[in-house]
């Protein structure tokens, strides 16, 4: 299922990029000539500034399922940086960007295409470390809903076993938003009333 919805990702992101036939990283990448494209790269952003196109092919590079050097954490770094070159961009240099299709629509779609890919790994691995991480790393994900309701859930299953005073003390103490609160804040009452009483501490 995963291989699937990544090989949709690819294919999205080359049929746009088919678009762009006339600027050579995006040939170099359709092509697999991932170090030139990559070293051509480079060189465009330590030549320009503000280099919102550079930054979306590098970006779509790391994206880039057959690239030695996948990896979505880059490709991240690049879109964001995109977006806001993108965002400085004068009008003139915009309407050149928009005849490569390339326009803010463009750049967020592909911000979403890598935060939805990660947020499947993340939901494979399914435990409430990654989720966490996926909320650091992805604050203004459309996903952010979806991370914190498992996270949360994953959270208080590993509460629920554990199943001491503690524990229900600790959740309810760090999810206080969560949809278990009011269970866990239930069994911490009932538990440490025991534990206080048992041995006479309490009456």
């Amino acid at each position: 299922m995963l291989f699937r919805f990544f090989l949709l990702v690819s294919l999205t992101l080359f049929a746009h990029l088919s678009v762009a036939q006339s600027k050579r990283a995006f040939n170099l990448i359709e092509k697999e000539k991932f170090d030139q494209a990559l070293e051509m790269l480079h060189r465009s952003i330590e030549k320009d500034i503000v280099t919102a196109q550079a930054k979306y092919a590098m970006s779509v590079l790391f994206f880039t399922d057959n690239f030695p050097g996948f990896n979505t954490d880059s490709s991240y770094y690049y879109i964001l940086q995109g977006i806001i070159d993108f965002e400085q961009t004068d009008s003139k240099e915009i309407e050149k960007l928009s005849k490569n299709d390339i326009d803010s629509f463009t750049l967020v779609n592909l911000k979403i295409l890598i935060e939805n890919f990660d947020f499947v790994l993340t939901k494979k691995r399914d435990a409430e470390n990654d989720y966490e991480l996926f909320l650091k790393k992805y604050p203004t994900s459309l996903k952010v809903d979806s991370a914190i309701w498992y996270r949360n859930l994953r959270a208080y299953e590993k509460t629920s076993e554990e199943h001491t005073w503690q524990s229900y003390e600790k959740y309810i103490k760090t999810y206080p938003d969560s949809e278990s609160y009011q269970k866990a804040k239930i069994n911490y009452e009932k538990l440490i009333y025991v534990d206080k009483t048992s041995d006479g501490k309490l009456q």
